[in-house]
């Protein structure tokens, strides 16, 4: 038989008989009850898995033992030869490795009060056969120690600490207690009561606590078994504290054989001895009701058996776990540095000696490929008695350890175990190709057992944690593999699904569980067994529709993820690295990317969770996925997957890029989890398909413009699924249905048209992608969707632009419109200002605009294809209503009685705006008013018109109601209208102080050309009003600027402001215009006949006069009846007729509004009566008698109208 990992050695307090007495009886206690018989001993056994025999090891013997006294005699029996397999118990602590044994003298037949006795030795110790009658003192071992306590059994922990249970009560309710004693420092700590938990022996209700025993196993794990029930307690939650509570599951009830009496741990497995008789069970330490305890019995032939009463057991392992850490190319091809992790523990109760560990590295690729090896110790500091073997090479010299001495402690816990990293080369390494190694652990336990253990793969020797590391699946070697690592996570989209399995649909009937995997369309295999039966024993699987058809007990319900009655797969696995799932694969493209999934849960309830938790937690389920080569069963991809921890259906998916060679796969679903309590799994909805790299085509447009060129460019949205060197090939179709049919000589990953012809639109266009050299496979094809190229036409630009008005004012509306030109697809005509496409005003053909300043417009069409050249036009601002600036709207000055009134008014009937100022045409000198090119004042056809005179005395063609003074030149543009030699603006009462002719402080910020202080709108030309408006001081048919006598007293206004007037025609003599604004040239600014003063009320009009007023008051002499303010009316004074007294010459007017008497005359000669310089009219003492007229003259009834 092989050596094995761990050896056993069960220990017993009981009788070597099995019931049939053999010899009488050694001695009998004074209470009559307890008796040392001749088959009444200490024995050690030798478990195996087939066997339960007597150890040759170490025989059984009795232990001579006495309570303190140094003179024995048959009378003094109470002292001496103390040991009993009655009220006593037996442990063994791995501490100090010695058997402990306690009895309680119930009787107080040695002390009047109850003690505990508690006695040591070392279990190989050689007791005296001699006399039991008075037995020498050296013969017999004294105790250890003792205490005022009754302590029942006890079991010891890895630190030497004993652990003992206590009950109270009564059945079926019995209440029990856990307590640590030191032995040591001699100290009883405090009870902490147990409170059962459920667990899947149910709550474990005691009713009997007569029988019963505790054991630990070298892992840490307590077990105790009273009422044959078995128990394991969170003792890790004991603390010294009155009241403290620790919870214990209640794992399962153990049947058969009576009633168990010890409990003890044998290489993987629990023993229970039942009594009565001689019946010994194999209990598995991670019960499962739902499967039954699986025992086996063990029947002793009358000379062998033994009859126990309780047990214990001393155990010796070594384990031994091989990780590899990390592979690092180092730039030579196929070498690689490669470091390897070797775990050593000791498995027992007693330390182990003769420990070697071996690792023959050449075995991994040949001695050939092995170099620059070496070692390090990583356990800081190191175990007692391990020193690494300096030579080691890994071939000559496999020894990790010094060849001799090498001994491993199991106490302290942190001294058993260490790790030794092994550092090497290893060249030639072939991609796919799996290089395994393993390390062996070799070592003598108890009584020099030899011990050997196989490392398994990773830092875990005993992967289903029962302290036995060599159960099957737990050496598996440790593999090396150059393979290719997929990328965690499924593509999103697939081009192609290549397989899938998703187990069926249907309920199943019977058990609802099948033993065979699905046959159509794929041909699955396993390595685990199938089964109908519930529940799965380990390495079984079933197909159902819910997984708690697979054990009723510990699974959930749980049902497929996708559709009512799916079938999936369960498995209850293992140590070993079986396979689940297995399948041929459809063929692959290398240079691909492929993805994969599956669905997997592992589905426990409550009550499992429970019971692992119990047990030191679960072993959650974890896979390896691997893709084989199917002829030379090389791994081309490997992964294992994250732990799965969730009872709930989670999605597990890789994806990579195949490599080059492998085109034929095998999948693979491994175990890859340890035993243990879990590593239950079902799998579901596995896929495999090529990903989908994606293809789009990308442009700046869709259309094509008649005439120019077009690029098509492919890229691909996931670049990950295709990433090395790509083949291309643009196709064709009349529809997006197809038939495509291949572009020749288009295999770029782009595609150009030039020029786009009418044959090339309204097609549609894709790029196929695949991999280099595999793009006529078409399952290795990525293809783009179909994109259409719209076929469109360019606009053509237009001929010109125009506008139906010109030389506006400010807000005036003007059309301004294009012709010519044509628009294409998509376009449109679009009005930009400051240049073409600068600020956008408008679209179409025509458009509206109210400009506020002179502004050039551009129109030019814009659209899909093309923007075209522009064209512009320019609408003028040329806007005065006062074109000689003297503050009288030219319309006023026109003299149409209408006008004042109606000038803006637009409903006045025949109203037109031709020239574009808001005002009617028709009051207005240089209007059209019939549109035909010609101003009114010089149409013919303009209604009313009148000329019969000029400047040369015949006709001018001018009308003369426009040019009053018929000098030529029309009102609006005559400073001077009636040639008095007073400025229109000054007879208008305006300001002007420079005696210029024209308003002062002009202004004008809303471009009108009227001046803004007597302009009623400060925004434009429309309803600016009347400005000075038509001043009439004697309100006869005349304005004073068209006025020769403006206040009727006779006296021409020419010879009122001082002008010559030799030939009495009413107009200043010696008239010049050389710079033809109406206003005689020798009567300007400084020597202006009238200059007023100045307009402190910024209202456009004079607000005194300086000039030109003999009186000084608020008129000058031309609108003054009384020029010197004698009280004497100026027509009178002047010697001209006023029969009425009312300061008006009397008799008819003239057109020109003068009286006819006076301009019929051939020259003026005005009364003077002193000769002196002033006219009696403007002389206060007009005959120079020094009596002042007013005085001289007596009143009259005088009636002046003053305006």
């Amino acid at each position: 038989m092989a050596q094995p990992a761990t050896y056993g050695v069960p220990l017993s307090i009981g009788e070597g008989r099995c019931g049939v007495v053999v010899g009488g009886y050694k001695w009998v206690h004074p209470n009559g009850r307890d008796a040392a018989a001749a088959n009444d001993s200490l024995s050690f056994f030798n478990y195996t898995s087939l066997n339960l025999s007597r150890n040759t090891l170490r025989d059984a013997y009795i232990p001579r033992l006495r309570v303190g006294n140094t003179s024995f005699s048959y009378s003094g029996n109470t002292i001496r030869d103390r040991f009993t397999i009655w009220r006593a118990s037996v442990s063994f602590n791995p501490r100090d490795g010695k058997i402990y044994y306690l009895f309680t003298d119930y009787d107080n037949a040695i002390s009047p009060t109850l003690k505990t006795y508690i006695w040591r030795w070392n279990p190989d110790t050689t007791f005296s056969t001699g006399t039991y009658n008075n037995p020498p003192l050296a013969s017999l071992v004294d105790t250890l120690m003792s205490f005022n306590f009754d302590i029942g059994g006890i079991t010891f922990d890895n630190n030497g600490l004993a652990w003992q249970l206590e009950f109270t009560g009564s059945a079926p309710n019995f209440t029990s207690y856990l307590r640590r004693l030191d032995f040591v420092n001699r100290t009883i700590d405090l009870p902490n009561q147990i409170d059962i938990i459920n667990g899947p022996g149910g709550r474990g209700k005691l009713y009997n606590v007569n029988s019963g025993d505790i054991t630990l196993l070298p892992n840490g794990q307590m077990y105790y078994l009273f009422n044959n029930k078995l128990y394991t307690p969170d003792y890790g939650s004991y603390q010294n504290i009155a009241g403290n509570h620790i919870n214990s599951t209640c794992l399962d009830t153990i049947t058969g054989g009576g009633t168990i009496v010890g409990l003890a741990f044998g290489d993987g497995n629990l023993i229970g001895a039942y009594s009565p008789g001689c019946v010994y069970k194999k209990v598995d330490p991670i019960p499962n009701p739902s499967i039954g305890v699986s025992p086996i019995t063990y029947t002793y032939a009358l000379n062998k058996g033994v009859a126990s009463n309780d047990l214990a057991q001393i155990s010796s392992g070594v384990g031994a776990a091989k990780k590899l850490v990390s592979i690092t190319p180092t730039g030579t091809a196929k070498q690689y540095d490669v470091v390897y992790d070797v775990l050593v523990k000791n498995y027992g109760t007693v330390p182990i000696n003769n420990l070697q560990v071996t690792d023959n590295l050449a075995n991994i690729n040949g001695l050939a490929n092995l170099s620059n090896v070496s070692t390090t110790l990583m356990t800081i500091p190191p175990p007692p008695g391990i020193a690494l073997n300096t030579a080691f090479n890994g071939s000559s010299d496999i020894n990790l350890l010094q060849s001799s001495g090498q001994r491993l402690a199991n106490y302290p816990v942190d001294s058993a175990s260490f790790v030794i990293r092994i550092n090497c080369t290893i060249s030639n390494v072939d991609e796919g190709v799996v290089y395994y190694n393993r390390a062996i652990a070799t070592a003598n336990g108890f009584k020099n057992v030899a011990l050997r253990d196989s490392s398994t793969n990773g830092d875990v020797p005993d992967l289903n944690q029962n302290d036995k590391p060599d159960d099957i699946g737990e050496s598996i070697p440790t593999p090396f593999l150059i393979a290719l690592k997929p990328i965690p996570g499924a593509c999103g989209t697939l081009t192609a699904t290549l397989y899938s399995e998703n187990f069926g649909v249907g309920a199943i009937g019977g058990t609802g569980l099948l033993a065979t995997l699905p046959t159509t369309p794929n041909k699955p295999t396993s390595t685990y067994t199938g089964t109908v039966t519930q529940p799965l024993t380990n390495n079984q699987f079933a197909i159902t529709t819910n997984a708690q058809n697979g054990n009723t007990t510990n699974w959930r319900s749980l049902t497929d993820r996708t559709t009512a009655n799916g079938r999936f797969m369960v498995f209850n696995a293992d140590n070993p690295p079986r396979i689940l799932f297995r399948d041929t694969l459809p063929t692959s493209c290398p240079g691909r990317q492929y993805s994969f999934s599956f669905w997997a849960t592992f589905p426990f309830n409550p009550l499992y969770q429970s019971t692992c938790d119990a047990l030191g937690g679960f072993t959650y389920p974890k896979l390896k996925v691997q893709f084989r080569d199917v002829v030379t069963g090389l791994t081309a991809v490997g992964d294992s997957t994250p732990t799965i921890s969730s009872n709930g259906w989670t999605q597990i998916g890789y994806r990579w890029t195949m490599p080059q060679g492998y085109s034929n796969l095998v999948l693979e679903i491994l175990n890859d989890a340890p035993g243990g309590c879990g590593n239950d799994i079902a799998i579901d909805d596995i896929v495999y398909g090529s990903c989908d790299a994606l293809p789009v085509v990308n442009t700046s447009s869709l259309t094509g413009c008649l005439g120019d060129s077009i690029r098509f460019v492919g890229s691909l949205s996931d670049s990950t699924v295709l990433p090395g060197p790509k083949d291309h090939q643009w196709q064709i179709a009349p529809a997006l249905a197809g038939p495509w049919v291949d572009i020749p000589g288009a295999t770029l990953p782009y595609l150009v048209i030039n020029p786009i012809a009418p044959a090339d639109t309204g097609k549609f266009y894709r790029l196929i992608v695949a991999a280099h050299g595999s793009i006529a496979i078409p399952i290795c094809r990525s293809t783009s969707p179909g994109v259409k190229l719209n076929g469109q036409t360019p606009s053509a630009a237009p001929t010109s632009a125009g506008k139906n008005k010109n030389n506006i004012c400010p807000g005036i509306v003007v059309k301004i419109y294009r012709t010519g030109g044509i628009l294409g697809n998509g376009a449109s005509w679009k009005w930009y200002t400051g240049s073409p496409g600068g600020t956008l005003v408008g679209t179409g053909d025509t458009l509206a605009v109210t400009p506020a300043v002179t502004t050039t417009y551009y129109i030019r069409a814009e659209g899909l294809c093309n923007t075209t050249a522009a064209q512009a036009v320019t609408v003028f601002i040329s806007c005065d209503i006062d074109k000689d600036d003297d503050g009288i709207p030219d319309y006023i000055e026109s003299n149409i009685a209408a006008a004042v009134a109606n000038g803006y008014n637009t409903s006045y009937p025949g109203y037109k705006d031709i020239n574009n100022d808001f005002i009617n045409d028709d009051f207005q000198a240089d209007g059209d008013s019939d549109n035909d090119g010609i101003a009114n004042y010089l149409d013919p056809t303009f209604s009313g018109r009148i000329d019969l005179s000029g400047p040369l005395g015949v006709p001018d063609g001018i009308d003369d109601r426009f040019d009053f003074d018929l000098d030529g030149k029309i009102n609006m543009l005559d400073l001077d209208s009636d040639n008095d030699g007073i400025a229109d603006v000054a007879e208008a009462y305006g300001v002007d102080a420079d005696g210029d002719g024209k308003i002062d402080n002009f202004s004008d910020t809303d471009g009108d050309g009227l001046s803004q202080n007597v302009d009623a709108n400060n925004t434009g030309a429309n309803n600016s009003s009347v400005g000075l408006g038509l001043i009439n001081f004697d309100n006869d048919p005349n304005p004073n600027f068209l006025d020769l006598d403006s206040d009727n007293d006779g006296i021409p206004d020419v010879v009122e402001v001082g002008g010559p007037d030799a030939n009495n025609n009413g107009k200043i003599d010696g008239f010049v215009d050389a710079n033809g604004d109406g206003l005689h040239d020798g009567y300007f600014n400084a020597t202006a006949l009238l200059k007023t003063g100045a307009d402190t009320t910024s209202d456009g009009r004079a607000d005194s006069y300086p000039n030109k007023n003999f009186d000084t008051d608020l008129r000058p002499n031309v609108y003054d009846r009384d020029s010197d303010a004698d009280g004497i009316a100026d027509v009178k004074e002047s010697g001209l007729p006023d029969a009425d007294l009312n300061g008006i010459i009397d008799g008819a007017f003239g057109a020109n509004g003068w009286a006819i008497i006076v301009s019929s005359m051939p020259s003026l000669v005005l009364r003077n009566t002193d000769t002196d310089i002033n006219l009696d009219y403007l002389d206060i003492d007009s005959d120079n008698d020094g009596i002042t007229d007013n005085i001289e003259d007596k009143p009259q009834a005088v009636t002046f109208y003053q305006h």
